[in-house]
């Protein structure tokens, strides 16, 4: 009911209200980390980076191999511009900075660091190659990048892999030439 509550609150932004149902919640169940992560993005969505990075340290110290704690410390550096601390820490537990991942690729969309969201929707592909949707992104990233060749490239080798694609890629290849395409990545 904590979790929820804090919730309702931090949805509505009553961030201080948020907080000390969340702190309620940690005191109550010290041990789980869902109520960190809670809390985290209380101070994300305040933009007290740092108190981010610092409740996503306690997250992920709980349990140093969880997938989601390690992407939301990582997470927590990109937006308090500690992005060389998020890369050892990537490549410490996933052997490499390009991580198949929503979280980064928001955060990376939100700093506007698109040569590093980039790489995250190269990973993505890499991991489903039959996904499209990734590589529609991927060209959504390239062109918000200033990368309009690369992009044009991946739209090609798109409708290779996808024929059905065909027409619509094309579309979006115009677009690209003329500047109108618009990048709405999904």
């Amino acid at each position: 009911s904590y979790l929820f509550l804090g919730n309702i609150y931090n949805n509505i932004g009553f961030f201080n209200d948020a907080l000390n149902i969340f702190n309620k919640a940690a005191e109550l169940s010290p041990n789980k980390q869902l109520i960190y992560f809670e809390i985290a993005d209380v101070y994300i969505r305040k933009r007290d980076f740092p108190s981010a990075v610092r409740i996503s340290k306690i997250a992920l110290d709980k349990d140093p191999d969880f997938t989601t704690a390690v992407t939301n410390l990582a997470a927590a550096y990109i937006l308090n511009n500690q992005q060389v601390e998020a890369d050892a820490l990537l490549l410490e537990k996933h052997g490499t900075i390009n991580v198949a991942d929503n979280t980064l690729a928001g955060v990376y969309s939100f700093k506007k660091n698109y040569i590093r969201l980039i790489g995250v929707w190269q990973a993505f592909i890499k991991k489903s190659p039959a996904d499209l949707r990734y590589r529609i992104n991927l060209v959504g990233a390239y062109v918000l990048a200033g990368q309009r060749n690369e992009a044009i490239k991946t739209i090609e080798l798109a409708i290779e892999d996808f024929p059905q694609f065909k027409s619509e890629g094309e579309n979006y290849i115009n677009q690209i030439n003329l500047g109108t395409f618009d990048v709405v990545i999904k």
